[in-house]
């Protein structure tokens, strides 16, 4: 393994800071590293959302060869808290940000119990490190019943080649019966809708896909993967797996149960997806296959942990 690595160095008081996404990118010839990390410090138990501090996210712009901050790259903390995902597209960057602890919300008087973090986003990001805030899920004074769709946080962001994007929201929430089921809305709109908003609602820019209010959805897992060869986006979405295009979902989900094959042994989930790509030639002669994994969002966002305190956490949070 090569001897060059690049530390995120905490900026928020008494933060631990955990990298999540990187890309590499070439820019007129040049290679360059982007990588991003949340940060957060925790106080009390780490099965309790409100002990969890998130500060604003890091990003930085490395030289691959060394591993080490480019002049005017950074590192950054001025990505939104919780970040997720960081992909390129068009010559920028697109970050989705959860905007602070996974919450859970009682049930009990749906939505109006939801919680969700008015900080959450998804941002545009120049090569430079410039950020702009594009959409957000409803604020803290728009309670009216109108913004239930925006009362969501902001998840995963797929942009196929073609411009179309689909974005996935959704928050917790647990009643007696059962904990952490993940209710939400899934959205399609344009990467040109995007870059012309500046900081607002999703709604105002995006229309739900047909069929797809997310309800009472059994299961940790969630992402979004573009499908270019189909111009469809697959959807991992609880223990469900589909594809989804601007009508709707195409054909039947599968069911982590099915896909397993473990019939009646145990019970079946879905905790990572990855998508192997057809080579794809970046630059001259160069192929590169791209592989893009995501895993149980737990360990994305519990990546700090001890490992006492991570069993802890899933135990407390158990169906």
């Amino acid at each position: 393994m090569d001897s060059h690595d690049y530390q995120f160095v905490p900026t928020g008081s008494g933060a631990t800071a955990h990298s999540v996404d990187s890309v590499f990118n070439t820019e007129s010839g040049t290679d360059y590293v982007y990588a991003v990390a949340q940060q957060y410090s925790l106080s009390g138990s780490p099965s309790n959302p409100a002990n969890y501090t998130y500060y604003n996210s890091i990003i930085v712009k490395l030289d691959p060869g060394t591993l080490t901050p480019v002049s005017g790259g950074g590192p950054s903390a001025s990505l939104a808290p919780n970040v997720f995902e960081l992909q390129y597209y068009g010559g920028s960057f697109y970050v989705t940000a959860l905007g602070g602890a996974q919450w859970y919300g009682d049930g009990t008087s749906y939505p109006n119990t939801v919680k969700w973090n008015y900080t959450s986003r998804i941002q545009k990001v120049t090569t430079g490190l410039a950020v702009t805030d594009l959409v957000r899920p409803a604020n803290s004074i728009e309670t009216a019943a109108t913004y239930n769709n925006d009362k969501f946080d902001i998840r995963s962001l797929a942009i196929l080649e073609d411009g179309t994007a689909y974005i996935l929201t959704g928050s917790y929430y647990t009643v007696s019966t059962y904990n952490y089921r993940l209710n939400g809305r899934f959205w399609k709109t344009t990467i040109a809708a995007l870059n012309s908003a500046v900081n607002v609602r999703i709604a105002t820019i995006a229309n739900q896909v047909p069929g797809t209010a997310l309800s009472e959805i059994s299961g940790f897992m969630w992402a979004l993967l573009p499908a270019d060869e189909l111009n469809k986006a697959w959807g991992m979405l609880g223990n469900m797996l589909g594809v989804y295009d601007t009508s709707g979902i195409s054909g039947s989900a599968i069911d982590a149960a099915t896909a397993s094959g473990w019939g009646t042994i145990g019970s079946a989930a879905f905790n990572a997806i990855s998508l192997a790509m057809p080579s794809v030639v970046r630059r001259g002669t160069r192929t590169i296959k791209s592989v893009r994994g995501f895993v149980h969002p737990l360990l994305v966002s519990h990546t700090g942990m001890k490992p006492e305190d991570f069993e802890e956490f899933v135990n407390a949070h158990r169906e």
